[in-house]
């Protein structure tokens, strides 16, 4: 059986490789060249910043192959290897940076749940994969209801329990005038109401990145006499809801809001603070829902802060 085959091989090669008695009517054509395609090749970098509300997940594009990069980013699940067709979610990144690394904040995480992290790349070849991380999302400590704070012993009890997170708004008034034992409060579902208190600043806040964030409400700090700037409030990035600062008669600043980026579903209005100078806190504010007020803040000469 084996040489009846080879037999045959031959004798194909050799009817193949016989000279023709005359020249064919079209000649044979030659093979279009083959292209070299190469898929890219990227990796998945440990998360950063990982709180109560948010993480950053980070790539980097080693080569992005035989052609351009058409799209690159992170897609998420709760179970091993997820990919564009199956995953928790995407997130897509909008600009490498000089190295080729890219970084994506997100946001909502939900509390104590393991996730399997992959960055991906597509160019016109093909779609590729990076390693996979692991991570657990930190577990909040929940109060579920509103707080009210009118006194400073209220808040001494409230911080004792070293809650994360408000499922609820909290309210700040009366003769509270030091927050430092809150330290360690994330998140605030409901709205946030500083009113008529002896806060001078914020400092005790120093974890809390986010109001509003399930239900949308105000934001608002009002007739605070003592107050003269948000210092304590330096992980704050989002505000969901309306946004009122207003007649805090001692308030010159704005500084502690330096990380503050989004006002969304609702107005900013800064108003009635008279020694009011700057508002360089604003720096990183990128969005405001609707309308952004500033109103007889009769010593503000420098709005660069909105920049």
């Amino acid at each position: 059986m084996t040489r009846s085959i080879l037999t045959f091989m031959i004798i194909v090669l050799f009817v193949a490789c016989k000279k023709p008695d005359a020249s064919p009517t079209n000649p044979p054509t030659s093979n279009p060249p083959t292209t070299n395609k190469k898929p890219p090749i990227l990796i998945t970098s440990n998360v950063s910043n990982l709180s109560f509300f948010s993480v950053t997940f980070n790539g980097k594009l080693i080569d992005s192959g035989s052609s351009k990069i058409n799209e690159i980013g992170i897609v998420v699940d709760t179970v091993s290897k997820a990919t564009l067709g199956k995953n928790l979610n995407k997130f897509l990144a909008k600009l490498l940076n000089t190295d080729n690394t890219f970084g994506i904040d997100v946001n909502a995480l939900p509390s104590n749940v393991t996730f399997y992290v992959r960055a991906y790349a597509i160019n016109a070849s093909d779609t590729s994969y990076g390693n996979e991380i692991k991570f657990t999302s930190l577990k909040q400590k929940i109060y579920q209801g509103d707080v009210n704070l009118t006194s400073q012993q209220q808040v001494i009890d409230f911080g004792t329990n070293h809650y994360t997170t408000i499922n609820g708004a909290l309210n700040i008034s009366g003769t509270v005038s030091d927050l430092s034992p809150m330290l360690g409060l994330a998140i605030v579902n409901n709205g946030f109401n500083t009113n008529r208190s002896l806060l001078t600043n914020f400092r005790g806040l120093d974890s809390l990145e986010v109001t509003g964030a399930i239900f949308p409400n105000d934001f608002w700090v009002e007739w605070n006499q003592y107050l003269i700037n948000f210092s304590g409030l330096s992980k704050l990035k989002m505000t969901r809801g309306s946004v009122q600062i207003d007649n805090n008669i001692l308030l010159t600043s704005l500084d502690g809001l330096e990380r503050y980026e989004i006002a969304s579903s609702g107005g900013l209005i800064v108003g009635e603070c008279p020694k009011l100078q700057n508002i360089n806190g604003l720096k990183s504010l990128t969005a405001v829902g609707q309308d952004l007020v500033l109103t007889n803040n009769y010593s503000l000469t420098d709005i660069r802060g909105l920049a």
